[in-house]
């Protein structure tokens, strides 16, 4: 009789997995926003998280079920939960680089049209003042930097959400004595 041997996918390779999938799906989702002229929809872009959250609890669940007998600790539910969200938030990041300095750089002076606006309705600022806020907005404003931001973002967002989604994906082994 051959013994057979399950191999299993290491929690790494599992989250490496879903988080391409949730980087993907954020990424499709953000293009159909930006195709149907609501990137700075704020609403909308809420449902990017519920997205990551859905993906995190069914990727980390998928490999308790698979691989670890059907069981994980908080502290792994964590990891996976955390590093999907990594994953998933270099492959926005990618995106939102090729986003603002190949399909549509328009979208930082449409961002910046948008504050002065914003500015000019809702507070006492004079002109110059609009002005110079701008140009210091501005700064942050460069393709490279929004990168940045919208990678330390993601990592701080992942930490954050990958707390609830353990939550619900955790189940410990019941010993008996």
């Amino acid at each position: 009789m051959e013994n057979q041997e399950v191999k299993t996918k290491s929690l790494g390779a599992n989250a490496l997995l879903w988080g391409l999938i949730a980087g993907g799906a954020n990424v499709l989702y953000s293009l159909l926003l930006y195709s149907l002229g609501l990137s700075f929809n704020k609403s909308l872009g809420w449902l990017v998280y519920l997205i990551l959250i859905g993906i995190m609890i069914w990727g980390t669940k998928k490999w308790r079920d698979e691989s670890s007998n059907g069981y994980m600790s908080y502290g792994k539910a964590y990891l996976s939960s955390f590093l999907i969200g990594i994953y998933s938030g270099i492959i926005l990041s990618v995106f939102m680089y090729i986003l603002y300095t190949v399909i549509a750089p328009e979208l930082i002076d449409q961002m910046v049209a948008m504050q002065r606006a914003q500015m000019e309705a809702k507070s006492n600022l004079d002109q110059e003042q609009i002005d110079q806020a701008l140009e210091m907005s501005k700064k942050f404003m460069s393709p490279g930097m929004m990168v940045f931001w919208v990678a330390i973002g993601s990592a701080i967002m992942s930490a954050l959400i990958s707390l609830l989604a353990a939550l619900f994906v955790r189940k410990e082994e019941k010993i008996i004595v």
